[in-house]
């Protein structure tokens, strides 16, 4: 089967000359030296162009709604790139849990990732919806799932929620990129993943018996419990409600959830006492 062709120009090289190119409608822009800065952002701009209907001319100079060219060249504020910058230095002391970086971290990096590729030289104050649309374009074209990309563009904004809250940009460059709507099931070319459904008793029964003893009992006091496997596996002698003096009685109604301070304010409650 032949590849789909994507709707996002790419950054190419143009080999004979060394110069950076871009192709839109069958012809070759080009941008400047290969892997410059001056190159990455006309790139932008010609992407951040196509995504807000502006018809490309090569002899036009870009230029801000409202702004003259000067006042763009002396104050254009922070780009993308900053921001993303700005926001994952902000996420790896937020994202942990028990010192440890969470895997929400991994999850921000791939859904930036694309972004700062498409607009990270472009400045925040010239993003704007269809340029998220652009990027959200890209993910479906990437393979990604509905959900998993309306949850990446949540995790976008979320990006520049930080720089408004730090006053790195204005808050209308948050509020107008609120208005993209989320992709709808059956109205979108990006596939639904299949929804999950519990494992079968046969299923469970033989894992059991090819598994350690520890990790057997583990799955007993999930079956026992509905805790998940992070939880178990963090409860330590410290845990309130673990009560290891009266044996054989281990877990007494205790509560607890992962990534929260104190164990009593989770939503997973041990009703009965579980024996180990």
């Amino acid at each position: 089967m032949s590849r789909k062709r994507s709707s996002v120009p790419a950054y190419l090289l143009h080999k004979p000359t060394g110069q950076a190119r871009c192709r839109i409608h069958g012809k070759d822009h080009y941008l400047g030296l290969y892997g410059s800065d001056a190159s990455r952002i006309k790139y932008g701009q010609l992407i951040a162009g196509i995504a807000n209907g502006i018809p490309l001319d090569p002899l036009a100079t870009p230029k801000r709604k409202n702004a003259t060219a000067n006042d763009r060249a002396v104050d254009s504020g922070p780009t993308i790139g900053e921001l993303c910058l700005a926001f994952l230095r902000h996420a790896e002391t937020h994202y942990v849990k028990g010192g440890k970086p969470t895997s929400e971290i991994c999850v921000l990096k791939s859904v930036i990732r694309p972004l700062n590729e498409l607009f990270g030289l472009t400045p925040a104050v010239d993003f704007g919806p269809l340029s998220l649309k652009a990027v959200r374009t890209k993910l479906v074209e990437a393979g990604w799932a509905r959900a998993t990309i309306n949850a990446g563009m949540s995790r976008i904004r979320r990006v520049f929620r930080h720089a408004v809250e730090n006053e790195l940009i204005a808050p209308d460059i948050l509020e107008r990129l609120k208005a993209i709507s989320p992709l709808l099931a059956g109205r979108t070319e990006a596939h639904d993943n299949p929804p999950r459904t519990s494992v079968s008793s046969e299923d469970i029964e033989a894992v059991r018996q090819r598994v350690r003893p520890m990790v057997r009992d583990l799955i007993d006091v999930q079956l026992l419990t509905g805790a998940r496997s992070g939880e178990l596996l963090g409860l330590t002698t410290g845990t309130k409600g673990l009560d290891l003096g009266r044996p054989p009685v281990a877990v007494l109604g205790a509560t607890w959830n992962a990534g929260r301070d104190s164990c009593d304010r989770g939503s997973h409650s041990i009703r009965h006492g579980v024996y180990l």
